[in-house]
């Protein structure tokens, strides 16, 4: 319980090091009960690396709301390469889950 509480503490971390690390950690062990923080952390960071790190994070968490933020990341992002990544990433997720169909907006 403490240890999830201090995942989503370093996921909103102004420490960039510490911020990177939950969101890696997030991702690496599915912790699933993240998504909600990854994806209003997604919507603020400024940071173009840890944006793509959200994005393979929420990917390997399966996450179709995330799938969606990523969507709009990559028609929407001012940074070319989050653009690039975020489509990548959601292509992979589409061609993953090929029998689902995505709830798009």
């Amino acid at each position: 319980k403490y240890a999830l509480q201090n995942l989503v503490i370093g996921i909103h971390s102004e420490n960039e090091g510490v911020r990177e690390s939950s969101i890696y950690l997030a991702g690496q062990y599915r912790f699933i009960d993240t998504e909600n923080a990854l994806i209003e952390q997604l919507k603020v960071e400024k940071d173009s690396d840890i944006k793509v790190l959200i994005g393979l994070a929420l990917y390997r968490m399966d996450s179709e709301k995330g799938m969606n933020e990523l969507l709009g990341l990559a028609t929407q992002d001012e940074n070319s390469r989050v653009r690039r990544m975020s489509s990548a990433i959601y292509s992979e997720y589409l061609v993953n889950n090929s029998n689902r169909t995505a709830d798009v907006k």
